[in-house]
């Protein structure tokens, strides 16, 4: 195996491309693009070194578009910028105090031996499911989820 794209195909670089995938939340570092192909940048290579054989933090997702413009420079990137992490930090403790809200509101209907309302179990189970790819979630819902969830527990010393 010596051609750089039949190692490409090996399952240890398929494994270590899913992970850092999955840690940059499949999206692209660079820009922001959620959309289209990904691709797994090395930030920089080192002679003889098989793909896989990098530590993680050389290693970026990168979209098309923004891959083709750094090879083509062939320059080296910066790390994710740290305002787009934050941000996107942000948002999901957002969504989470929002959960806490509703959590609260289901202990609290429980402790009175009342059944929970099939509306706010929904509720619930429909931010759960959301929360599995959490970042396009929070990116598109943070505020208004949180805003819900007062709205449902507004007056009950749950905010």
């Amino acid at each position: 195996m010596s051609k750089y794209s039949e190692k490409l195909r090996d399952p240890r670089w398929q494994k270590k491309r899913l992970k850092v995938l999955e840690r940059d939340y499949w999206t692209c570092q660079e820009c922001g693009d959620k959309t289209t192909t990904l691709h797994v940048h090395h930030r920089k290579y080192i002679k003889g070194r098989n793909p896989w054989e990098y530590d993680d933090d050389v290693l970026i997702t990168l979209c098309e578009t923004c891959h083709e413009k750094i090879r083509s420079k062939k320059e080296e990137i910066p790390t994710p910028r740290l305002d787009r992490t934050i941000a996107s930090i942000e948002k999901k403790i957002t969504v989470l105090v929002g959960l806490k809200i509703l959590y609260s509101k289901v202990i609290q209907i429980k402790k009175a031996g009342d059944e929970v309302p099939v509306k706010l179990t929904r509720d619930i189970v429909a931010v759960l499911t959301r929360l599995l790819p959490m970042d396009t979630y929070c990116e598109e819902n943070a505020d208004s989820f949180l805003h819900a969830a007062k709205e449902l527990t507004k007056g009950e010393g749950y905010e």
